[in-house]
């Protein structure tokens, strides 16, 4: 190639090259920023299962602001040390401001750091007090015991300590445990404890509440009884915690720990036994027995903290309003009770003897038993949210001639998941009073063996949902004259999507439900009503209200009805109706199995079955309304449906008609388009 084409080549090379890059411009790199990262080392420390604690690194750009973990929220402990936060020195044992990082720390990340926990050994400062000592010649030893709680508790001067007081004997003292008063602050943590036990060892009130706790160091009271406190008194004038008040402050929350307690024979005007305010309250194996309230909390009053319960046993206490047992409110932070085991038991109120509750209130074992109320609320009331998951409401009573709810009053929601309610009575509502406001869901639980004039096992007046097979409402029984609704006594919308309402029995109306008033409305889509008993209706009354039988599974119906559909079989009155009795009102059925009283064969046995009504004559009940009967101002209407049937094959109110034998092919029938059928 010549010189000038060479030239021209790269010329034209160098123009392409030129527009190339103008149309399609590089990006600019990007600056890399660099990245730093927290490494935090346990130094000695553990899971709290004793297993290894490996390392936790955080990585970000830097400048960033990394927030540390704490040390719960790490699973990081060391048996016989208190964490006191992070340095960069390995061999640190307390934390230094301006040097270290506290837990939970914020910083700013401007290069890598290793950060090793700071373990500070536990190393407890015993002091005792005895009913023999002196405050004046006293030094606090166990040869020189003082004689108060209050001149002992002076001494919590040292910082990162854990303080344990030893009581021997009968001391009267009321004593203040404050972060403003005393350098409680500085205490790593403060005990309480009985030498010998609840039996020799107690604290005595002097006036005012046995031990008023307003500091954020963690107090425990162990093998001890406190008894004869009269409560702090508030600015209100009202005192509150005869033995023991507690308030969480604006330095931190309160926490006080109780073991093998016993509180007694102590008074105030709001928690007889305890009032914990936004605290951090948590009670084992402690009985807590025969304190008052002149107005609520018997034993307990919790306004807006948190209160677990286990093995415990909460009874003979009394309030003139609410909450014998236990008054549980929401507060500012929102009050929580956690009762796991133990029982709360033969306490008295007006209202809401066992258990008083506006916040969130969980019964996952244990039993609340034997408590009365006047009014209403003989075992639980809940204005909160309430979740039974396990344990009992048994046996409690409302004396009232109008009372109601013996054992739960709900105004608002409850989660009955599990447990049992047993063996309570009240005028209305002998288990469970759910009102206008209140929602029930009922899954694995039972409602059994309770009494009441209405609803013996459960008056709804709000929504109450049956949607568990394992839900029970059993053998409710009684032969008191003018009862009604065994198993359910309905106002409101009840709905019955599984489960069973079986073997209850009144001598009045509805054996299994009473559903009665312009707005009670029930609905059965699954389940079983059976083997209820009343003198009309044996499995449901109505009066005025809508009855429902319905499926979820109405497009490709079989003859399995059992197995797919609501079914009211094997109920009995003693008069009239022995499916269902319907007074006025509306029955509709689209989907269901509804049996009328008649010979059947399996496995070539003959055995009679089905609802019935009236007397038995020759094995055949001849009663008015087999499977139903209706009254002129009520409404029947018949969509496609399976149900049992005596002669006709479709829903029929066999009135005056004797049952005939079929055979197990006839059982099932079918009417496939909706008859509406006169009276």
């Amino acid at each position: 190639m010549s010189v000038k084409k060479t030239i021209l080549a790269i010329g034209i090379s160098l123009f392409s090259f030129v527009i190339f890059n103008a149309c399609n411009p590089e990006e600019k790199e990007e600056e890399t920023v660099p990245t730093s990262t927290i490494t935090l080392y346990a130094n000695g420390g553990t899971k709290s299962d004793g297993s290894a604690w490996n390392t936790k690194t955080y990585s970000a750009q830097y400048g960033s602001v990394i927030t540390l973990d704490t040390a719960a929220a790490l699973d990081l402990e060391r048996e016989g040390y208190n964490f006191k936060g992070w340095s960069e020195d390995k061999s640190a044992t307390k934390y230094t401001i301006n040097r270290d990082f506290k837990d939970g720390a914020i910083i700013n990340l401007y290069s890598s750091i290793a950060l090793y926990a700071i373990w500070s050994q536990i190393a407890p400062v015993d002091y005792y007090v005895s009913a023999t000592g002196d405050d004046s010649t006293g030094d606090g030893t166990e040869e020189k015991p003082y004689k108060t709680l209050s001149k002992a508790a002076e001494k919590i001067t040292d910082y990162d300590k854990d303080y344990i007081f030893h009581i021997s004997g009968e001391v009267t003292d009321s004593v203040t445990f404050k972060d403003e008063y005393l350098a409680f602050v500085l205490a790593s943590s403060i005990t309480i404890k009985g030498e010998t036990g609840v039996e020799a060892d107690s604290l005595k009130g002097n006036g005012s509440a046995i031990l008023n706790i307003q500091t954020q160091v963690p107090v425990k009271i162990e093998n001890i009884t406190l008894t004869g406190g009269s409560g702090f008194e508030l600015t209100t004038g009202k005192k509150s915690g005869g033995a023991i008040f507690i308030s969480s402050g604006s330095n931190g929350n309160s926490t006080v720990s109780l073991k093998s307690v016993t509180i007694t024979e102590n008074s105030a005007d709001n928690g007889g036994g305890i009032y914990n305010s936004r605290g951090t309250l948590i009670l084992d194996s402690c009985t807590i027995s025969n304190n008052s309230a002149t107005s609520s909390g018997g034993a307990i009053y919790n306004d807006g903290g948190t209160v677990k319960i286990t093995e415990t046993t909460i009874s003979g206490n009394i309030s003139g309003t609410s909450g014998g047992g236990i008054w549980n409110a929401s507060g500012a932070a929102g009050g929580k009770i956690t009762f796991v085991s133990g029982s709360i038991e033969n306490n008295r109120a007006p209202y809401a003897a066992g258990v008083y509750n506006s916040g969130e209130l969980t019964l996952s074992g244990g039993s609340v038993s034997q408590n009365t109320a006047t009014e209403y609320a003989g075992g639980i009331y809940n204005s909160g949210t309430f979740s039974l998951t396990s344990g009992s409401v048994k046996n409690n009573s409302v004396s009232g001639e109008t009372g109601c709810g013996g054992g739960v009053v709900n105004e608002k929601t409850f989660e009955l998941a599990g447990g049992e309610i047993t063996g309570n009575s009240a005028n209305q509502g002998g288990g469970v009073f759910n009102a206008a406001e209140g929602t029930v869901t009922m899954t694995d639980a039972t409602i059994t063996k309770n009494s009441a004039l209405y609803g013996l096992g459960v008056y709804n007046a709000g929504i109450f949902n049956l949607n568990s097979a394992s839900g029970k409402i059993s053998e409710n029984t009684t032969t008191e004259a003018e009862t009604n609704g065994g198993g359910v006594y309905n106002t409101g919308v009840l709905t019955v999507d599984n489960g069973e309402i079986s073997k209850n029995s009144v001598a009045g109306n509805g054996g299994g439900i009473a559903n009665v008033g312009g707005n009670a409305r029930l609905t059965l889509t699954y389940g079983r009503i059976e083997k209820n008993e009343a003198a009309l209706g044996g499995g449901v009354f109505n009066e005025t209200g809508t009855v429902i039988m319905t499926s979820t599974e109405l497009e490709n119906p079989t003859e399995a009805v059992f197995n797919r559909y609501a079914t009211i079989d094997d109920n009995t009155a003693t008069n009239l109706g022995g499916g269902v009795y319907i007074k006025s009102g509306s029955f509709i059925v689209k989907a269901g199995v509804l049996s009328a009283y008649g010979k059947r064969k399996a496995n070539d046995t003959y055995y009679y079955s089905g609802n019935k009504a009236g007397a038995e004559s020759d094995g055949m009940y001849s009663g008015c309304g087999n499977s139903w009967y209706k009254e002129t101002d009520a409404t029947i209407t018949i969509y496609s449906n399976y149900v049992y049937n005596s002669i006709t094959k479709v829903l029929s109110s066999d009135e005056n008609t004797p049952t005939e034998t079929f055979s197990d092919d006839d059982v099932v029938a079918g009417v496939k388009d909706w008859t509406e059928i006169e009276a």
